[in-house]
């Protein structure tokens, strides 16, 4: 393998680490994942929406896809890393295998990275209030985190 892409590869799985450890903290520490512990929060009487019922409120699942996806990528990017001098063998199935899975893993990680973004402007754009705080959201990280992983796509 050559040393470029030996350092891209390399590259890609910091950039991994990164993005899951991002993505871990703006989802375990934000309040979105309180308020959705036992029901929608947008159908809640305990919240103060400032909104319309009607619109498109973001469930918790796409930051758990999110999540998922993200760590799927990353130990498989890491076993890619692993077994990258049989990669290089003149394998016909091996290469198809390796560049099927890298399709795949793009167009996975494109739509979680939109997913993220949009869940977290909509969520941002709710200002959710308990009695009188109003709750954090994390949501500059989650944007963070959905950019980064659009660019590692």
């Amino acid at each position: 393998m050559s040393a470029f892409t030996r350092f891209w590869k390399i590259t890609v799985i910091l950039l991994g680490i990164v993005i899951v450890a991002l993505g871990l903290y703006s989802h375990i520490y934000s309040d979105w994942r309180t308020a959705n512990r036992y029901a929608d929060p947008c159908q809640q009487s305990s919240f103060n929406y400032h909104g319309w019922s009607y619109e498109w409120c973001p469930p918790i699942t796409i930051e758990v896809y999110f999540i998922v996806i993200n760590v799927l990528c990353l130990i498989l990017s890491i076993a890619s890393l692993c077994f990258a001098n049989e990669l290089e063998k003149p394998s016909q199935l091996l290469k198809r295998v390796d560049k099927f899975y890298h399709y795949v893993a793009s167009l996975l990680l494109l739509i979680a990275g939109i997913l993220l973004i949009a869940s977290s402007l909509k969520v941002q754009s709710m200002r959710l209030h308990v009695v009188r705080r109003e709750l954090s959201m994390m949501t500059v990280e989650k944007v963070i985190a959905g950019v980064l992983t659009i660019i590692q796509a």
